[in-house]
């Protein structure tokens, strides 16, 4: 996601029930800057594992998925 100008610390994260809000607010010569996005995650997606990082105004949010576990339920 683009947040050009924004660092980190100038940014919120909430993910909760498969939702990510990405918040955040910051000043620059007297201009005020927001950025107020919700996203849905996979089903699947683990927020125990959730990280975040910004780099030259690319904000990425990484985390991994739960494995799912597949049972034959025709076995003889």
């Amino acid at each position: 996601m683009e947040v050009p100008g924004f660092k980190k610390d100038t940014l919120w994260f909430q993910l909760m029930d498969g939702v990510l809000n990405v918040s955040g607010k910051y000043k620059s010569d007297g201009v005020t800057y927001k950025v107020d996005t919700t996203l849905k995650v996979p089903k699947n997606a683990d927020p125990e594992t959730a990280t975040a990082r910004v780099e030259n105004g690319i904000l990425t949010v990484t985390m991994t998925t739960k494995s799912s576990k597949c049972y034959n339920l025709l076995q003889k």
